[in-house]
């Protein structure tokens, strides 16, 4: 992974940022598609599953209680929408809004089952047979605009959500080369990256390698007020913005071991 300190050469490939909700890619990967607007080169974040809920389908108590939480009503996806495009406004990034469903409206189309109607199952299997294959199309219309030469970042999966899970499935069918982001903030517990790597002690080393974009202080506080602009999702993490921008700070130290950083990672 490049530092983004000094212009890139003419032939840097278009980055694209895989973010599964309007948060996640602002979140993981703030900084970097910070520094790389910062030299000119418009980085694409692509949200794929803030859509607006299919029209007649119910609301389950537990997207109910998510937009109390939220200070949200039943329009919640739209509002979520406008907090994107504020966030990729400020970090200089061209956003690309796709209509699928966040998990917790989309409903099984006979019955009008709610599929994800709980905690748990928002962390547990896919639960629609078609999903992938679907974003896996709309992906691949996406990119095929962007041009030839595109470098395409999609979460680990930490925390293993469900939408998270669809996108990285999606992205791989696409047989193209990934850069894979760890998704913050589920990446700051370790017990929630192992099944990435495997139960293997050595598996992470031998199959992955990570790279570090290191960020300026300009880099991260344009990430932390990038993320500030969802300010409905502050209270799903953090007490207030405080503890956000400090959480935020303390885990790119972390990455970076005193130098503020984001790391990615690539298959060897």
């Amino acid at each position: 992974m490049p530092s983004f300190s000094r212009p890139a050469p003419p032939s840097i490939p278009r980055s694209i940022f895989l973010s599964p909700h309007p948060d996640d890619a602002v979140l993981s990967c703030g900084g970097t598609i910070y520094r790389l607007a910062e030299n000119g080169y418009r980085p694409i974040v692509i949200t794929l599953f803030g859509g607006d809920r299919p029209i007649g389908a119910p609301l389950s108590e537990f997207a109910r209680e998510l937009h109390q939480r939220w200070q949200l009503g039943d329009e919640a996806p739209a509002a979520r929408r406008d907090e994107d495009r504020a966030a990729c406004d400020k970090l200089g990034a061209m956003l690309i809004q796709l209509p699928f469903a966040d998990a917790v409206y989309r409903v099984e189309p006979i019955t009008q089952r709610c599929l994800y109607d709980s905690e748990e199952a928002i962390f547990g299997p896919v639960r629609e047979s078609d999903i992938i294959g679907r974003v896996a199309e709309a992906l691949q219309s996406k990119l095929r605009l962007a041009g030839s030469s595109v470098r395409v970042f999609v979460p680990l999966t930490a925390g293993q959500h469900v939408d998270h899970v669809i996108v990285r499935a999606a992205a791989e069918r696409l047989k193209i080369d990934l850069d894979y982001y760890e998704d913050y903030p589920y990446a700051e517990n370790p017990d929630r990256m192992q099944h990435v790597w495997g139960p293997a002690p050595d598996a992470r080393d031998a199959e992955w390698r990570s790279e570090m974009v290191e960020l300026s202080e300009t880099a991260l506080a344009a990430k932390i007020s990038a993320f500030l602009c969802h300010s409905s999702q502050i209270s799903t993490f953090y007490r207030d913005d405080d503890e956000a921008a400090q959480r935020l700070r303390a885990y790119a130290l972390a990455v970076g071991q005193g130098q503020p950083a984001e790391r990615f990672w690539r298959r060897r």
